[in-house]
């Protein structure tokens, strides 16, 4: 079992993922942004972030960047549904620069986050 920290804005994303990781066998802990999503890496063990890059306050691109110089930081999943100011095509351009594991396009199928999820932990090393 995995501890799974999901971060998004939008309160029924944040939800509907919890739902899905909790039956699949993982724990989960939420946050709404990346300045929360920051301090509960630092308070408790993370073994996956699954982050939304667009969101107010301090978004998934600054935040990714922060943990990218964590020893042993958790594994990262991105995802964006792009926005009215963003083209998702531009957003996944710079995503795939960033230190990630992967980046999934919203809305997402619960089978391609469950294969991602399930991709990201095994190439984390045992204890890390």
């Amino acid at each position: 079992m995995a501890h799974i920290l999901v971060v998004d804005d939008d309160a029924q994303i944040r939800l509907a993922l919890g739902e899905y990781i909790t039956r699949t066998g993982h724990e989960v802990s939420f946050a709404s942004n990346g300045a929360e999503a920051l301090r509960q890496v630092a308070a408790q063990k993370v073994d996956l972030i699954l982050i939304d890059i667009i969101m107010p306050e301090q978004g998934g691109f600054e935040t990714i960047l922060k943990f990218a110089g964590l020893r042993g930081r958790p594994a990262i999943i991105a995802m964006s549904g792009g926005s009215r100011q963003l083209d998702l095509d531009f957003v996944h351009s710079i995503a795939k620069q960033l230190p990630i594991e992967d980046f999934l396009h919203k809305p997402i199928s619960f089978d391609i986050l469950g294969d991602a999820i399930e991709k990201a932990l095994s190439k984390r090393a045992p204890g890390t």
